[in-house]
């Protein structure tokens, strides 16, 4: 974690960001229903959610990868520190379709704000264990 760390840009800017993976099962993980619950609740796109410790997504965050990427929707900047969880949560099809109706708008585009997936270039990738 030191090395990726240390290949981080020292810029105010810059974030961490935390992602999970997701595989269809018969059930939801809990934090996710949780944190799509909060974001009906405030209404995603006019409201702030509150923040959750990493122990908010169990099981614990023991295996992941990190690397230096950037934001996946405009200004796309190179300022972001990713860590992405090795083993994946569950997910219902109905709650993956409950989150997109909270990301899409009737009255804009029926599209998701995210990149594709962007070559590495010269980017080191982490594994931790």
């Amino acid at each position: 974690m030191g090395q990726a760390l240390d290949a981080s840009p020292s810029d105010p800017q810059a974030f961490l960001a935390v992602s999970n993976l997701y595989k269809y099962a018969n059930h939801t993980h809990k934090g996710l229903e949780d944190l799509l619950a909060s974001a009906k609740q405030v209404g995603w796109r006019n409201g702030t959610l509150c923040g959750k410790s990493l122990s908010f997504f169990n099981p614990p965050f023991k295996e992941y990868a990190c690397y230096q990427g950037s934001m996946t929707a405009p200004p796309c900047t190179e300022s972001v520190l990713w860590l992405i969880r090795g083993r994946t949560l569950s997910v219902t099809r109905s709650t993956v379709e409950e989150a997109q109706t909270l990301l899409i708008s009737e009255t804009e585009p029926k599209h998701l704000f995210f990149r594709s997936t962007q070559p590495l270039n010269d980017r080191k990738v982490y594994l931790f264990k």
